[in-house]
């Protein structure tokens, strides 16, 4: 009776062996596999990153440059004409917050998409992780434009009518 036990559990084992090896070979291949078809498709990853990154840096300009030609507007046709924004320095202070929330979403980003690789251990949580880094952005640019939009709607309150 007891050999009988012994070669019944002898038998799971070297079953669960048999499966548990094969189990790894196939999860090996995957692995592979997957790997594969990243290096393949890596070139055009690491360019979707760049081109996202570079659509980011553009927006940023574009809203400085928005606000430059606003704050210039204030100082050179709103103030001489004797008319004031009360709370200009909070409204500036509130764009430069967000423009520096934006500078730092935008330099993480930018070093994810970077380290990118697909001979790393996990390229999925890097892709992951550069995803979440944009809708920070995202979020971060929409902020910052909101800003920007407060400012010029508090100087078109009072500025002087043409």
């Amino acid at each position: 009776m007891k050999t009988k036990i012994f070669l019944a559990s002898l038998t799971v084992f070297i079953l669960s062996l048999v499966f548990t090896s094969n189990t790894f070979a196939v999860g090996t291949r995957i692995s592979q596999a997957r790997r594969s078809v990243c290096e393949t498709r890596q070139g055009a990853i690491e360019n979707r990153m760049k081109a996202l990154v570079k659509l980011v840096a553009t927006m940023e300009e574009k809203f400085d440059s928005i606000s430059a030609r606003v704050q210039k507007y204030y100082t050179d046709k709103v103030i001489p004409s004797g008319k004031t924004v009360a709370n200009y320095d909070a409204l500036i202070t509130d764009i430069q917050t967000k423009k520096t929330a934006t500078d730092t979403a935008l330099a993480e980003v930018k070093t994810t998409s970077e380290n990118f690789n697909c001979n790393a251990d996990n390229p999925k949580d890097l892709y992951l992780t550069f995803r979440t880094g944009m809708q920070k952005n995202k979020t971060a640019l929409h902020a910052y434009r909101l800003s920007i939009k407060n400012l010029i709607v508090a100087v078109r309150g009072v500025s002087p009518t043409e």
